[in-house]
């Protein structure tokens, strides 16, 4: 892995249909999500780059929806514990050892395309952080319970 990058999943991605099934519960039509992840040499993290077209009926003015699009994600997120709207795109070693997700929401006026960016710690914030998070959740336990603790960078 050493010096080199390398997509996969090319001709659909185990997790596709997942975001699929999740976008389409958020909308009235099936989405169409472009998912191509890459390995790149690294030990920990997941920088996913997520395009998604926009209808032909969302605000014209790539700025005003930008804003827009910045001021729903805010509304959706900033009551989850360990999710951060950040305003420039994010790193992975941002996350590095945290159950922290840093999402940014981009607007490509040019294509009309919402551009979003999210960044992980998968060795904490994957199954071992969801699992965890989801055990407090059924016990009724604090829901950062154990997954608070400070990241190790920066």
């Amino acid at each position: 892995m050493n010096e080199n990058v390398t997509p996969y999943g090319l001709n659909g991605h185990r997790h596709l249909p997942e975001m699929v099934q999740e976008l389409a519960a958020l909308t009235e039509a099936t989405p169409t999500v472009t998912f191509i992840p890459h390995l790149v040499p690294m030990t920990r993290g997941i920088l996913a780059s997520c395009y998604l077209p926009l209808a032909d009926t969302v605000e014209e003015d790539p700025a005003l929806l930008e804003r827009r699009v910045s001021e729903l994600y805010h509304d959706w997120y900033d009551r989850e514990p360990f999710v951060f709207v950040t305003k420039a795109p994010p790193s992975t070693k941002a996350t590095y050892g945290s159950n922290r997700a840093l999402v940014h929401p981009k607007v490509d006026g040019r294509g009309r395309r919402l551009l979003v960016f999210g960044a992980i710690d998968n060795l904490v914030k994957g199954a071992s952080g969801q699992a965890i998070q989801n055990m407090n959740v059924m016990l009724g336990w604090p829901e950062t319970l154990g997954l608070d603790g400070l990241p190790v960078y920066p």
